[in-house]
């Protein structure tokens, strides 16, 4: 099963995802993540990703290249996954995001 839930704070926001990012669930996740850029800094909490398929790390890829384009801050906190996700992104050429240890507003 999978979800995305945005939170909006005053000067951030954050994304949990949870489940699988897959083919099936990009678009979800693009609409999801398009409703936040107003913002400044997004937390992407990947730490409930159990599943990542091609079309999810394209869609991470676009997430990470569109907000430094926008000059946005993304931060991803990956918990328990960082190695498994780390490996994944490496080999598809994304550029990892220092993790978040704490989330400001």
């Amino acid at each position: 099963m999978f979800a995305v839930k945005a939170k909006r704070r005053k000067t951030a926001a954050d994304l949990v995802v949870t489940g699988e990012l897959v083919f099936e669930n990009v678009k979800e996740f693009a609409e999801v993540f398009r409703t936040v850029l107003d913002k400044p800094r997004i937390f992407l909490d990947l730490t409930g990703l159990d599943r990542v398929d091609l079309a999810g790390l394209q869609v991470l890829f676009a997430a990470q290249s569109g907000s430094s384009r926008l000059g946005y801050e993304l931060e991803l906190k990956l918990g328990e996954n960082a190695a498994r996700i780390e490996k994944i992104t490496r080999f598809a050429g994304l550029r990892m995001l220092q993790e978040s240890s704490t989330n400001e507003s």
